[in-house]
This record gives structure tokens, sequence and C-alpha cells, in this order.
């Protein structure tokens, strides 16, 4: 099946939910060359989602048979990955916030908005949608790496909290699961390394470069006994500018 043109409406499929139908042909007006779909309910608009494919949704809150944010998140429930666009004539600030809590994309307030300005909120509904499915896959894609990966791979604090770790890393070091490794190691410089100076060598290496190259430590089992490791680590700042590093060890 094709995929529509976010510069486009020639390819768009448009499921309309709205009860007023001169609403309705203001929106199909506005949307020109735009196949769409209309309900005037919110059960006939989940039945249509179950039986045709769409683009994106323009979506009431004002429904017979359903108000508010419930509306989006039934919406989004049924159809996760569909770009939902609010088109209403609800004013109050928390019920849209509210809904767009829910799941929508964005929102348009009726009597507020032209052709324009609508067709651009449909492709910026779509384009959003589009990164976050991209984001969400990507995302996939790397927990599966990390759970799968036959070398030891943590995220740590400066501190020595351990935030992740995975399978291969916790039998590294004699734990059943990472969740067992994570609930039990509260300070990896004391508990994990058989020098705890070896974690400030590491730590000190990572402030000034920013990345460690592979470097080998002896490190303690959860039984106790020693072995030693190849490690090579990065520091990872958060939207905050906090510093954290993640590690790979075999």
């Amino acid at each position: 099946m094709p995929t529509p043109d976010v510069q486009s409406e020639a390819l768009l499929r448009a499921l309309i939910v709205e009860d007023d139908p001169d609403t309705v042909k203001l929106l199909q007006r506005w949307l020109g060359a735009a196949v769409t779909t209309a309900a005037t309910s919110l059960a006939e608009g989940l039945a249509h989602l179950q039986e045709s494919a769409f683009d994106v949704m323009l979506l009431d809150l004002g429904l017979p048979d359903s108000r508010g944010p419930a509306t989006v998140a039934r919406c989004r429930a049924a159809a996760p990955a569909l770009p939902i666009l609010i088109v209403t004539g609800e004013d109050d600030e928390t019920i849209v916030r509210d809904a767009m809590r829910a799941g929508a994309e964005d929102h348009l307030i009726k009597g507020r908005f032209g052709a324009e300005l609508l067709r651009r909120a449909v492709r910026y509904a779509i384009e959003r949608s589009r990164h976050q499915a991209a984001l969400t896959e990507s995302e996939k894609r790397y927990r599966s790496l990390f759970e799968n990966s036959v070398v030891g791979i943590i995220q740590s604090l400066p501190s020595g909290r351990l935030i992740t770790a995975n399978t291969a890393f916790a039998r590294m070091y004699g734990y059943d699961s990472p969740e067992s490794l994570l609930a039990e190691v509260s300070d990896a410089r004391n508990q994990l390394h058989a020098h705890p100076g070896d974690r400030d060598v590491a730590l000190r290496i990572l402030s000034e470069k920013g990345v460690m190259e592979p470097k080998e430590f002896e490190v303690v089992r959860r039984d106790g006994t020693r072995f030693h490791v190849l490690a090579s680590a990065r520091t990872v700042k958060d939207s905050g500018g906090l510093g954290r590093g993640k590690g790979q060890r075999s």
C-alpha cells in the first residue's frame, strides 16, 4: 500500500470522527484531494478502524457516545500507531491537555483555523508519528542487542549506582538475573572491583576523555571469587547534562 506524501493530500486517507455534518463537509473540503471517511460517533469510528487503514484521524472530543480525553484513549488503544489530530470546540485547556497526554499528536480549536492550518497540522501530526515510530523501532533494536549480547553491558552513575545491566553482565558476576544484580549492588566501586581504586582511574579517564579504551581490571563475583575482565566505557549525558557511564566487559 503506498505511503502518503506528507507534502500532498493526494494519497492521504483520513478518518473524520465528528457528529456535526457541516464541520465534516468543511474538513473534507479543506483536505482537498484526500480520501476521507466520516463517522458520527466513536463506536462508528472504531468500527472503521477495524475495517480500513488510515493515515490520520481527525477526532472531536464531544461525540454522542464519548467525551473528553477518554475518547482519545480508546482510539489510541484501537490504533496505537495512527496519528490523532483533535478538532474540537472544547476550549478548556485542562481537558485538551489531558487529551493530548492520552495520545493525540496535536489539536485545533474549531473556528480558529482554516484550510492551510489544518493541512499543516495534519502533515506535522503524520511526521511526528513517523518519527516516534522510527524512534520506538530503534529503541527495540537497541534493547534486543543489549539484552542478547554475549558481552556484559551496564550503565552506571559516577556514584557507583547501577542503572541498567544485561544478562551477560549479571551472569559474568555470578548473579541469576540483571534484576538481582541491580537489587544487590548499590556501590559498584566497592562491590564489583577487587581494587576499588580501579574505578577511580576509570572515572578519571572518562572525565578527561569521555571514553576509555579497553583496559584490564580484576573484579569480584557475587560469591567473592575474583577474575579479570577487559573493560571499555564511554560517558553518556542526559538532557540535563548529568553524566553516566556506559561500559562493556568481556
